[in-house]
């Protein structure tokens, strides 16, 4: 009998991606007829009623309190008063190899099942290559990584964390084992395929989310989502706003943003106020549900994504694959390790500075909503294609 097990030892609360990709991917690995059972693991953190209700495992401790806020399903944080002493990261190592020991005890895993990472953590990966390291390479269940850009570097213990993780995944695959390497992003698969000596293939996260109708009402509206984050371009924001609204006073658009989180608020308090100030603007909070997020992306015509280049180098976007999956074109920066399919798959406009990003809003807003619709759907249906393509001959 042949599993999949979708391990996700960061999936803690009922909010974030994580949380998304560990239930989504069941159902779209379910199409592909590889495995007799799929089955999602997750944190002992994410809320038991939850697990039940969608029958996800809980198998994991969670390893990141001192790098992630991790709330309660009333949204109360969890804290872990252990995180601020000198050798947490230390215990959480030894935590995760007992977490993946007791792991592969409680399900039997041998060679007839796979375990696939959607986004790899540092912590859970070196502990799994421990178990793997226990077993002859033939009796080794196969490993899929995917790579993300995010977790999986995420440790202080050693010097150059990534160059540790990468060492590892080089010694296990060179000892026989059945690991198989994938990325989020084509040019994140093309680095690490330069550094492993091994190939990497490009795994975007397919388009969950339903086509939303588009609204025909007479005023175009932008929407910047995603928490409201400094390296999402916030302090861009005003830039781009007012000088739109310099160069196009008769175009009717309107903004909507997501406000930066509370601990982000008060050392930009600057760009807040010109963004809060500014007309035609509404501000969001940082933290919305599901179902706001469903509503802003139906009122949207345009996904407005000013990323900071120099972080998301070698990063994809959530908010990518939602603007994808609902329907609604994307602007962009250059330079973010999604400009690629961007272009390629025409996803958008990828812009240089400020004023590329103002020129392409007035493109866009001046599009009728037929050419709109015309463009998404035809970019949603290429890159879903796509991303069927590259999981099933990943997977099989």
């Amino acid at each position: 009998m042949s599993r999949l097990f979708i391990l996700d030892p960061v999936c803690a609360q009922l909010l974030g991606h994580n949380l998304t990709s560990l239930v989504k991917f069941r159902s779209y690995f379910s199409s592909f007829s590889y495995y007799d059972s799929i089955i999602p693991v997750a944190s002992r953190l994410l809320p038991e009623a939850f697990a039940q209700e969608n029958e996800v495992e809980q198998a994991f401790h969670f390893y990141y309190h001192n790098r992630m806020k991790v709330s309660d399903a009333q949204g109360r944080a969890i804290v872990d008063a252990t995180a601020v002493l000198p050798d947490y990261e230390e215990r959480m190592l030894e935590l995760a190899t007992t977490d993946a020991r007791e792991f592969f005890e409680r399900f039997s895993i041998g060679a007839a099942d796979s375990l696939f990472f959607p986004s790899v953590d540092f912590f859970s990966c070196l502990a799994i290559f421990e178990m793997l390291r226990t077993l002859p390479p033939e009796r080794a269940p196969r490993l899929y990584l995917r790579f993300i850009g995010v977790m999986e570097y995420s440790c202080r213990l050693y010097p150059d964390p990534k160059r540790e993780l990468l060492r590892q995944v080089k010694d296990i695959i060179s000892r026989g084992y059945p690991v198989f390497l994938s990325a989020e992003a084509s040019v994140y698969a093309d680095h690490l395929a330069e550094l492993l000596d091994a190939p990497v293939a490009a795994t975007p996260v397919p388009p969950f989310h339903d086509i939303l109708p588009m609204d025909d009402g007479e005023e175009f509206v932008v929407v910047s989502p995603g928490s409201g984050r400094i390296d999402k371009g916030f302090n861009l924001l005003p830039s781009i706003i007012s000088d739109f609204r310099r160069s196009y006073p008769r175009l009717k658009v309107r903004f909507l943003i997501q406000n930066l989180p509370p601990w982000d608020l008060e050392h930009n308090m600057k760009s807040a106020s010109q963004i809060y100030a500014a007309p035609g603007v509404e501000l969001l909070p940082s933290s919305i549900s599901f179902e706001e997020m469903t509503a802003m992306f139906r009122r949207a015509h345009l996904v407005l994504m000013p990323y900071a280049a120099d972080i998301y180098e070698l990063r994809s976007s959530a908010i990518l694959t939602e603007s994808v999956g609902h329907g609604r074109q994307i602007i962009t920066s250059r330079g973010t390790g999604f400009e690629k399919e961007v272009s390629y798959f025409n996803l958008g406009l990828v812009c240089a500075d400020v004023g590329g990003y103002v020129a392409a809003l007035a493109q866009f807003s001046q599009m009728s909503r037929r050419q709109l619709t015309n463009r998404a759907n035809q970019a949603r249906h290429r890159y879903t294609t796509y991303c069927l393509s590259q999981y099933k001959e990943w997977l099989k």
